[in-house]
């Protein structure tokens, strides 16, 4: 195959993970606006190790370290989006 059908194929991929992205951010801002609601924390350790265990998990061993890493960086972006819902912090994406 070619490169340039290659970054086509990468381009696709990059528009349906950031559709899933503003899609994950949209419920993220539900759950702030829950949380503050509720009172509760932005921040759920318990939830955020389950889910960083799920991934790698299920990730092939080559991708574990790099799909535990993306992930970290998603639920770094979540916190804060939450935090903004709740008035907490200033960050919007």
């Amino acid at each position: 195959m070619e490169l340039k059908a290659l970054r086509a194929q990468i381009d696709a991929i990059d528009n349906d993970m950031l559709a899933l992205f503003v899609r994950r951010m949209e419920v993220v801002n539900d759950i702030g606006a829950l949380k503050a609601a509720a009172g509760l924390p932005v921040a759920d350790p318990a939830r955020e190790a389950e889910l960083l265990a799920r991934i790698t998990a299920q990730a092939p061993t080559e991708l574990k370290a790099p799909a535990g890493e993306l992930f970290t960086l998603l639920l770094r972006l979540s916190r804060e989006r939450q935090g903004s819902a709740a008035g907490e912090i200033g960050y919007d994406v």
